[in-house]
């Protein structure tokens, strides 16, 4: 008997239906050999530093760091009694075999692993990787089940993410918590491993917007043509017709504009960037500071002849885009619809679980494996019943698929490929209208991957003109030199059915370098500077996509393109996480920090904690790992020592006085604590001090199944003891009984039954 366990209930549905499990008991399927259940996600987690060491239930930054020797586990308590069913399945005499069918990647071996650890079993495991949840997939992947220790390297990763969080996330928290309550009383801080870096770089994108000051530049202008009289029909060219691809009948512009800029710059840009020109650069070389320069340059050129030292026109190729993994995907409907990233991965995960069109969303994969070229054509033909996509498949399905590291490119696959349709027909799925949205990104994204490239015609022209005797700004000196570019479009290839967004187009005359031109006006424009823009969500993907990436070795990035803040898979939470705790907050399209937010980061003391870049280092560690490139005993022992490190000079810096991350204290006061003398106040399920968790102090508001009122906390406090009670309940008996409460020495609050006259 082998016992199958997936992730979740509607995906062990699924794989019954696949396997020819028909019959349904409470807590699983069974038959043809088999058993399949499921778990609810993550039943078990890294047990409390309690657990540990009973000295770690106390806050105290002496007691820090908290690195246990080896970490347990618990059940999760929402989920022990359907725990208990599957633990018994699993300890049952007759299987013989477990598969692991949680969902393929690093947490769903992680969700199994624990289970399976929980349950105290030592029993042959096997993997069941599945990419898509079509009928075909489950069964192709079932005949094709792998040993489960050809994932032990995964689980490592696994292991060690888990772990790390635990151990960065608690002690940071403590440990920030403790030092900031020698200023300010405040509730606890909570800070991650990633979601702190995260919200450091929306921080630090919010606080360059508020410092940057804007300044005023000119521009200089000049309106060009290749003959002394102005020809009136392209006087103002700047917007022409679109070209005719077809035949070629739309005339060439003869008028034109170009940009004054300092050719000194250029040439330095040129130097710094191994003669790439930056456009950030370029364009700081186009601006002067004064008007009065601008129009004494504008006036030096007008009128004046000019020569082409640089006349270029060539055809460039815009090659197709990368098929979608997740971040992409999400940065697409982000930018096209404006939906969250936890949104898309939602509606991702609704297409590939309940209707199975498309392949395993939670993904780093943006290529596809050689051996899939065969399964493209049918994917294909079935999406050719939508009348959008017709027409376009159409004209290169007859001709052989392109093919190609772009598209096929095993190196760059990990555990699952590019995000694409399964083949199953959207028509048959009742598909809500964001459903269809996404459906659509990834349909148009696969039809765009095997299209012709995109195909433009691009033109620069340089102009020189020599200014004779007239005055000229400080630093500039004659020739002045100015340029123009254009680009028209030939074919767009990839771009009908994957349209990217609209660019203005510009088409420029066909001309030689060293002829003579002649400039007819010069006009001067006023700008301003911008600060960056604000965080999106899309744009923050990104950021969170590329940190650790940062480095100029060839051989590194290769290593490092599965660096970043968290994964595919988790990102979304991460935002929301940080959404949920009031550390940022939407505002239209935008994300920015709160003040609580703002506060958090500024009171961290230690850069460490604050790093994209090092927390990215880690993830691309992880990656390394499962790819048997790195071990765990190493990762784990850096992670310990950086630990160490952070606590040590938490422990060594000044208390930062942050006054916004005050907790609220106006709740009344019932009393003064036994232990640290401030005042004590109802704080949700406790009667706590003001101190916070450095205390040790804590009255709960329910004793023995009786509610605990504020007027029996000031009788405490002031007396030591309440007035006789009723209605306590024994939990061992189930009996009532009747006492009075009592602190004694160590300040918690004991039965006294002294006065009553019924004892349990």
């Amino acid at each position: 008997m082998k016992l199958v366990i997936a992730e979740k209930p509607s995906v062990a549905r699924d794989l019954a239906k696949a396997l020819g499990v028909s019959s349904k008991k409470r807590t699983h399927f069974e038959g043809a050999g088999l058993r399949i259940t499921w778990c609810f996600g993550h039943m078990c987690e890294l047990a409390e530093p309690v657990q540990y060491n009973p000295d770690w239930k106390k806050w105290r930054l002496e007691l820090l760091p908290m690195v246990p020797e080896k970490f347990d586990i618990n059940v999760r308590k929402d989920t022990k009694e359907h725990w208990e069913a599957i633990a018994k399945l699993i300890r049952a005499n007759d299987v013989t075999e477990i598969v692991n069918a949680c969902d393929a990647g690093r947490e769903g071996e992680l969700i199994f692993r624990y289970v399976i650890q929980s349950a105290g079993e030592e029993k042959p495991t096997s993997r069941l990787w599945v990419s898509s949840m079509t009928t075909e997939a489950i069964q192709h992947a079932w005949d094709n089940l792998q040993p489960g220790s050809s994932y032990d390297r995964l689980a490592d990763a696994a292991r060690c993410r888990s772990e790390s969080d635990w151990l960065v996330g608690l002690n940071a928290t403590r440990a920030m918590t403790c030092m900031v309550q020698k200023t300010t009383r405040t509730k606890p801080l909570s800070i991650g491993r990633v979601q702190t870096p995260t919200l450091a770089m929306i921080v630090s994108r919010d606080i360059e917007i508020s410092n940057f000051v804007s300044e005023d530049f000119w521009r200089v202008d000049g309106l060009f043509s290749p003959s002394p009289e102005q020809d009136q029909q392209h006087l103002n060219s700047e917007n022409p017709p679109p070209n005719n691809t077809d035949d070629n009948t739309n005339p060439q512009p003869n008028t034109w504009t170009a940009r004054w800029f300092r050719q000194d710059k250029i040439s330095a840009i040129k130097d710094q960037s191994n003669g790439k020109e930056l456009a950030p650069e370029v364009s700081k070389a186009e601006r002067l500071s004064s008007e009065a320069d601008a129009k004494l340059i504008a006036a030096a050129c007008q009128g004046k002849k000019g020569t082409l030292v640089e006349a270029t026109h060539k055809e460039v190729t815009e090659k197709t885009p990368l098929l979608y993994d997740l971040n992409a995907l999400q940065q697409k409907a982000n930018q096209r619809f404006g939906f969250s990233a936890q949104k898309t991965l939602d509606l991702a995960q609704a297409l590939y679980e309940t209707h199975k069109i498309i392949t395993y969303p939670r993904t780093d994969g943006r290529y596809l494996l050689p051996d899939q070229m065969t399964t493209i054509p049918p994917i294909l033909e079935q999406l050719k019943d939508i009348a959008p996509y017709r027409t376009h498949i159409e004209q290169f399905l007859d001709e052989p698929l392109r093919s190609g590291k772009r598209i096929f490119n095993a190196k760059e696959v990990g555990d699952h490929h590019a995000i694409i349709p399964t083949g199953k027909s959207p028509m048959k799925c009742h598909l809500n209208a964001d459903e269809k949205r996404i459906f659509d990104l990834v349909a148009r994204r696969l039809l765009a991957v095997f299209s012709p490239d995109a195909k433009f015609s691009a033109s620069k022209l340089v102009v020189s003109v020599e200014t004779d005797d007239a005055p000229l700004p400080s630093g500039i000196v004659s020739p002045l030199t100015f340029q123009a570019k254009g680009k028209v479009c030939l074919n767009r290839g990839w771009q009908l059915i994957d349209p990217p967004p609209p660019k203005k187009e510009r088409e420029l005359p066909q001309l030689t370098k060293g002829q003579t031109v002649f400039n007819h006006e010069t006009s001067v424009h006023k700008g301003q500077t911008r600060p960056p823009k604000n965080f999106n969500e899309a744009s923050l993907l990104g950021a969170m996509e590329s940190a650790g990436k940062e480095l100029k070795d060839s051989e590194m990035k290769r290593a490092m393109r599965s660096a970043g803040l968290g994964t595919p898979a988790t990102r979304a939470s991460i935002i929301e996480t940080l959404l949920n705790r009031n550390f940022i907050e939407r505002k239209k399209r935008h994300i920015k920090a709160t003040e609580l937010g703002v506060s958090l980061i500024q009171a961290i003391t230690v850069d460490e904690l604050k790093s994209a870049e090092l927390t990215g280092r880690w993830e691309a560690r992880l990656n390394a790992i499962a790819e048997g490139q790195d071990t765990r005993a190493e990762f784990m022992k850096d992670v310990s020592q950086h630990v160490h490190h952070i606590i040590e000079t938490i422990k060594s810096s000044t208390p930062p006085n942050v006054p916004a991350l005050a907790e609220d204290f106006t709740e009344e006061e019932l009393g003064v604590c036994p232990k640290c003398a401030t005042p004590v106040r109802m704080r949700g399920p406790v009667f706590t001090c003001d101190t916070g968790r450095s205390c040790e102090f804590v009255i709960f508001n329910t004793i023995a199944s009786r509610k605990i009122s504020k007027r029996m906390v000031k009788q405490l406090l002031t007396k030591g003891h309440t007035s006789h009670v009723k209605g306590f309940k024994s939990k061992k008996s189930g009996n009532t009984f009747e006492a009075s409460l009592r602190l004694n020495s160590d300040g918690k609050v004991v039965f006294d039954f002294s006065q009553s006259p019924s004892k349990s």
